[in-house]
């Protein structure tokens, strides 16, 4: 109510490739919410572009490909406005690159960038319609200023509409070296400070005069026109509303224990009254103490046993008895229930992570007693979580 010719636009400036993958180049891009619809097409872009960020040249990157945002913005048609972006985008670093080849006379290069130039345009005019414009900056910088002029030329070949935009990343000129500050304390590939030079909020005379050095006052005129044609566009509209809190039916299920897969059924799911102590295979293979087993049962005297320290929470910690009960296939079942003193835990390993829901930790097992020689086994724990 205060200033009712200022206007707040909801966007994000998005990176626009074609396909997520190493060492490309994270082209910028300017999506801007009309209206609530609109900024639920922004969130899903968000979120798709988040959902598959990874890591490259030490930052995270969260890019969104030509192919999804062709997909959400067809679901949304007409609630967004899409702009070129600034000397990041994939249309001005086409153009400038295009002035580069045919500053040299390479003319099979620049013929690779107009391409670029004309399908990037195609694309955008196909998906956006009249909601999409080319976007010049204001700068004394000879390559903004070259770039704004070329991006004039094709606006007007396509009879696209030119929108100025300051890309503020600070808010006045004397700010600047807070933003410099900032940039220095980023790890990764950043671009260096003088290329945000000019990346502050600008008075309309001040936009004015730098755009004078690109353009003259007929082009500079419409430029303005068209930016506040963008924003006639943007509605007043609110997000805010009530809490939703979904609401989700869980069944009851009273033979859970017995719809647990086997290898899984650990005895936390039991009823108390039921449950056994966790017990960890261990492969003794065709050792002495196997071998001259009179039973299925063997009681042994004290031994000293190493086990992964990240279980010594199940395990007690020292000298312990402990009976070993002998299956047909050469394995023992180390019970807890069976324990009894104290073990310090001696190995501490890292996990070998085998799939999305388990972890294996395995190293050679220790057992030695005063009456049996010292042996070294196989040892392994397996454990799922959920």
């Amino acid at each position: 109510k205060k200033n009712p010719d200022f206007k707040i636009a909801l966007g994000n400036e998005v990176y626009l490739v074609d396909k997520r993958e190493s060492g490309i180049k994270y082209y910028h891009f300017i999506l801007v919410a009309k209206d609530a619809i609109g900024h639920k097409a922004l969130r899903e872009l968000s979120s798709i572009a988040w959902y598959y960020a990874y890591t490259d040249r030490g930052m995270k990157r969260v890019p969104i490909t030509k192919e999804e945002m062709t997909k959400i913005i067809n679901k949304y048609r007409g609630h967004v406005i899409a702009t070129s972006a600034c000397l990041g985008g994939e249309l001005s670093t086409a153009a400038w690159n295009m002035s580069q080849a045919e500053r040299v006379n390479d003319m099979v290069n620049a013929k690779v960038y107009y391409d670029q130039i004309c399908d990037f345009i195609n694309y955008c005019q196909d998906l956006f319609g009249d909601d999409f414009y080319i976007e010049c900056a204001p700068s004394s910088a000879s390559q903004q200023c070259e770039v704004n002029r070329k991006l004039m030329r094709i606006a007007k070949a396509y009879g696209i509409n030119m929108v100025v935009g300051t890309d503020s990343h600070y808010l006045t000129k004397e700010d600047r070296f807070v933003h410099k500050s900032y940039l220095n304390s980023k790890d990764g590939e950043r671009e260096v400070d003088d290329f945000y030079e000019f990346a502050y909020l600008m008075s309309p005379e001040e936009c004015r005069t730098l755009l004078s050095k690109s353009f003259n006052d007929v082009d500079i005129d419409d430029i303005f026109a068209a930016t506040l044609e963008a924003q006639s566009k943007i509605e007043d509209y609110s997000l805010e509303r009530k809490q939703i809190i979904p609401k989700v039916s869980v069944p009851f299920y009273d033979n859970l224990w017995d719809l647990l897969p086997e290898d899984i059924q650990w005895d936390s799911y039991r009823p108390e009254e039921e449950r056994d102590l966790p017990s960890f295979p261990l492969n003794l293979g065709d050792s002495p103490l196997i071998s001259e087993a009179s039973s299925t049962h063997v009681a042994l005297p004290p031994l000293d046993l190493d086990i992964p320290h990240s279980n010594s929470s199940i395990l007690p910690t020292n000298d312990f008895n402990l009976d070993m009960t002998l299956s047909s296939s050469s394995h023992a079942n180390l019970h807890s229930s069976q324990i009894s003193g104290v073990l310090p835990p001696t190995s501490t390993l890292s996990p070998t992570v085998s799939d999305s829901s388990s972890v294996l930790y395995s190293n050679p097992l220790s057992l030695s007693t005063p009456d049996i020689p010292r042996m070294i086994i196989d040892f392994c724990i397996f454990y799922r979580w959920f």
